[in-house]
């Protein structure tokens, strides 16, 4: 049974991922079918974050309230009309309308395992337990990516069938896993009283410096998926989508590999400490992503900025949360899930406003934004610790 809620949930966490893996091989192919720009093509995934940004902000204190279970199948209800819209959109705006709903219906997915993770386990270990997850997603979305590009050989529609159809299995796997988690309703929700639970868990240091670097990570990542089909276009003129869905398994390999070391490391040292070892490779594979002179230099870069997405995501999402077992870790899961999916939303979408100029946009970025999260998290981590 503990077995069953642990890979129900790493594949719940992991459906935003999973959504946005997907379509990144088909963006080109959706590009060409609808006649527009790579810049435009991003707002695909850059509304996606933001509806997942404003799903995550209400799903967290309404399952405070009324209960992990409804608001996950509500969610995944939500999750697969949505998919279902993307297929038969005939139109961009129609598309981009649906893929922002279908981000807020995969936003449950992500806050509810987060809080239950972080609720069940000591901060060390709810550290090393979402490291696994994070390891969970990444097998996830090496098969989504893989027959994403099978899939768009066939259609770019396809894809948008499968994430449909996976939120079909997981409705009932759902129903039948959370049967126990509803709780009962003590007190009338109110959206009023959202906001400064809110502002208090943001305000705490310990939340906001690990949901800021959190979010630049998750910013750069986005960005990158975003970019890479068309860098890969750049590079070696590789238009075929399953080419492109291998290439982009190697990478997520190397995330993979950065969350297995976060999960060992942690058990050694503190968490924070870890965090900062991870910025450090992202300020190093900024350095050479911008400084490379050849596309396989480059392309190393990624492996080392893939790393270090590993060790990052899931090692501050732990520390952000840890402050408020107990008694807000709900708000304190939706919080975070608000910060890093509009900031990253944003941010994502200014990247790929500029030239590719052989990748040198994205490695500015990865550079200017692991200097300024690293300053943050260390300027922070030197204050004293608060109560909440």
């Amino acid at each position: 049974m503990i077995v069953n809620r642990i890979i129900f949930l790493s594949i719940m966490a992991a459906i935003g991922v999973i959504s946005a893996s997907l379509c990144a091989p088909a963006l080109p192919f959706i590009a060409n079918h609808f006649s527009t720009h790579f810049s435009y093509i991003q707002f695909t995934i850059s509304l996606f974050l933001v509806g997942n940004a404003f799903g995550q902000f209400l799903s967290g204190p309404l399952s405070d309230q009324l209960g992990q279970r409804t608001i996950l199948l509500g969610g995944l209800i939500l999750y697969i009309i949505a998919s279902c819209g993307c297929a038969i959109a005939d139109h961009m705006g129609i598309l981009l309308i649906a893929r922002f709903f279908q981000g807020m219906g995969s936003s449950v997915g992500p806050v509810l395992s987060r809080a239950i993770a972080t609720s069940s386990f000591p901060p060390s270990k709810s550290a090393q337990v979402q490291s696994y997850g994070a390891i969970g997603v990444g097998i996830a979305s090496i098969i989504a990516i893989l027959s994403s590009g099978h899939l768009t050989m066939v259609s770019w529609r396809s894809n948008f069938w499968l994430a449909a159809s996976l939120g079909v299995i997981l409705f009932p796997w759902a129903w039948v896993t959370l049967k126990e988690s509803s709780i009962t309703v003590t007190k009338a929700w109110s959206l009023k009283k959202v906001f400064p639970q809110m502002l208090k868990v943001i305000k705490h240091p310990d939340f906001f410096r690990s949901a800021f670097a959190h979010s630049m990570t998750y910013a750069l990542m986005y960005g990158y998926i975003g970019l890479f089909p068309f860098l890969m276009m750049e590079f070696f003129q590789e238009k075929n989508p399953i080419t492109v869905g291998i290439y982009s398994a190697y990478m997520i390999g190397f995330y993979m590999l950065g969350a297995f070391l976060a999960s060992r490391m942690v058990l050694r040292w503190e968490i924070n400490r870890v965090v900062v070892v991870g910025m450090i490779v992202q300020l190093i594979a900024g350095i050479g992503a911008t400084l490379a002179y050849s596309p396989l230099l480059f392309i190393g870069a990624l492996f080392l900025f893939n790393t270090s997405i590993g060790i990052i995501l899931p090692l501050t999402a732990a520390s952000a949360l840890s402050p408020f077992i107990g008694h807000a870790v709900g708000t304190a899961s939706s919080s975070l899930g608000l910060s890093y999916r509009l900031i990253g939303s944003i941010l994502s979408m200014l990247i790929c406003q500029f030239p590719l100029a052989g990748g040198r946009n994205l490695g500015l970025s990865i550079l200017f934004l692991s200097l300024l999260s690293l300053g943050v998290f260390r300027r922070l981590s030197s204050l004293a610790p608060q109560k909440v």
